[in-house]
């Protein structure tokens, strides 16, 4: 083996705790390292505990001082680790030693790596702390993302990337995205600095209306704008100040594609008690009751929105004019108590479209919907199969154990379960039939379409398993050796023959063994095996 390939199995696999020195100093005989190898000895030396490793390298198979994509290169995987005992060892003896009066300009960017996306935590935030009292002209380059410092609970994180965020002048672009995920005191620090402007936050980040804290801070601003959003709120002492203090209009014209309250009820009766003494503050149309079906709400939601008639169904219905696709997501969010209910109001709704329409999320609500509508669904007992082969082994299980009136209806296509099940590859969904194959409903179900195009598909793909599986079971017979000959010279896999043959050999029964027709296939496959004789 050449000396660059072992040496290259070595680096991808390099435990960083182990003695480098030692190492070199015992396997330099054996390879030797290209300097590209090198990098990666140094990269993986900085997740160390300490510094010899990095420090031994650097003096022994780098020129010092470091060149520029040396120096990145180190210094990047230093900030995505966080190690200030290897950050200084870097700076202090291996970096340029005019380091300190570098400043912002095009070159720097060959010394100092581009922004860190990693996780930022305290090890992070205290190497960026050691990085601006080191590199004091270069405040204005945050070392990690943006996203990544705003994310650190601590306002002094803020405070020290404040220069970066005002070098674009007095409203510096920030991505108000990444304040949904920024801790409130950032936020409120960012305000303090004005480097966000309220309205934005108002408008366009979703913590504001989760958070309770951040919320009173906005009020005063929140009465004077409008807060559309606050009705996704699942906070409902939000809601309230929202109402109450904040004169918002709450519409659920602006729900979200989510479960709305989440779930809880309590704000629903309260925006309903607001909406029964003053229309004009809390709104409600067929929107609410169309994301409480289609996301799943509950049924404490559900019935309280139908007893206390605050939205009719026939309403959703005309306000969307697209039941196919609410029902859909009722059979995505497998909400039983959304099936239940529209089968209370008008049950042709799920009839039509259940003939209508297939989804693979019927399966969440299968059990339901069978016992409901068993007429209806045996008829789809094939699309569910070809969709969700694996699934379907559950579901015919539960269908075998119906009563036997129920599934009159179901009509098979030209194809048998078993036909399905080797197409597939199937072997539980095989043993699952043999275990019901006295069922009625499987009586002409255990045979297999044209066997000898099923024996070259079987041999084709090398389907072993499969093979003894169907001949195990009783299947396949004798009468089947000659197809499994036949294509076996054909497809040019003696493999699968050779399987058969000692599947035989070994059964316990040795009757089989004398028939004539194993023995004409025996006699066959050994002499293909022996002398490896093709047709």
């Amino acid at each position: 083996m050449p000396s660059h390939s072992r040496s290259k199995i070595l680096y991808t696999n390099i435990n960083p705790e182990m003695d480098f020195k030692w190492f070199f100093g015992r396997t330099s005989h054996i390879f030797q390292l290209r300097d590209f190898e090198f990098k990666e000895w140094l990269v993986a030396s900085i997740y160390s505990e300490t510094t010899d490793n990095m420090e031994y390298l650097l003096n022994n198979h780098f020129k010092l001082p470091l060149d520029a994509p040396f120096c990145r290169l180190a210094l990047k995987e230093i900030t995505d680790v966080g190690s200030i005992i290897h950050f200084k060892k870097l700076v202090e003896n291996y970096f340029p030693k005019d380091y300190k009066d570098w400043s912002m300009s095009s070159t720097i960017d060959q010394y100092i790596p581009s922004f860190s996306y990693k996780l930022f935590t305290k090890r992070h935030f205290d190497l960026l702390c050691q990085f601006l009292t080191y590199f004091p002209k270069l405040k204005e380059h945050p070392l990690y993302s943006l996203a990544s410092i705003l994310s650190y609970e601590t306002p002094e994180s803020i405070h020290l990337i404040s220069a970066y965020l005002k070098k674009s002048g007095s409203r510096p672009y920030i991505n108000y995205g990444w304040l949904d995920k920024t801790p409130t005191p950032n936020i409120l620090c960012l305000l303090d600095l004005n480097l966000i402007k309220t309205t934005s936050l108002i408008t366009e980040c979703s913590i504001v209306i989760q958070d309770v804290t951040l919320f009173r801070h906005l009020l005063p601003q929140i009465k004077q704008s409008k807060c559309q959003d606050v009705i996704n709120s699942s906070s409902l002492e939000i809601i309230k100040l929202a109402i109450e203090e904040g004169n918002q209009v709450v519409n659920d014209s602006k729900l979200l594609n989510k479960c709305p309250f989440n779930n809880n009820l309590e704000i629903l009766r309260y925006l309903h008690d607001v909406h029964l003494k003053s229309p004009e503050k809390v709104k409600f149309s067929g929107n609410l009751l169309s994301k409480v079906l289609g996301f799943g709400g509950s049924k404490e939601i559900i019935d309280y929105i139908a007893s206390n008639h605050i939205v009719e169904f026939n309403n959703v219905h005309t306000e969307t004019n697209d039941f196919s696709s609410l029902f859909i997501r009722i059979l995505d969010t497998g909400n039983i108590n959304a099936l239940e209910y529209i089968a209370s109001v008008n049950e042709s709704y799920i009839l039509d479209n259940l003939k209508s329409t297939f989804h693979l999320g019927l399966c969440k609500c299968i059990e339901y919907l069978f016992k409901k509508y068993p007429e209806v669904i045996v008829k789809r007992l094939f699309q569910v199969f070809e969709l969700l082969p694996n699934q379907f082994i559950d579901l015919l299980d539960y269908v075998l154990q119906l009563p036997l009136e129920l599934l009159l209806p179901l009509k098979f296509h030209k194809q048998t379960f078993l036909d399905y099940a080797i197409r597939y590859n199937n072997i539980k969904l095989i043993t699952l039939l043999v275990s019901h194959r006295t069922h009625p409903l499987l009586k002409r179900q255990m045979r297999v379409s044209k066997c000898s195009t099923v024996i070259d598909q079987l041999t084709k793909s090398n389907q072993i398993k499969m093979s003894l599986t169907l001949f195990k079971h009783g299947i396949f017979h004798f009468k089947h050796l000659k197809y499994f000959l036949h294509s076996s010279i054909s497809q040019n896999n003696i493999n699968i023959i050779e399987k058969i043959r000692f599947y035989f050999i070994n059964h316990n029964d040795k009757s089989l063994q004398s028939h004539k027709k194993f023995n004409y296939f025996s006699k066959k496959t050994l002499l293909l095996v022996e002398n490896k004789y093709i047709y």
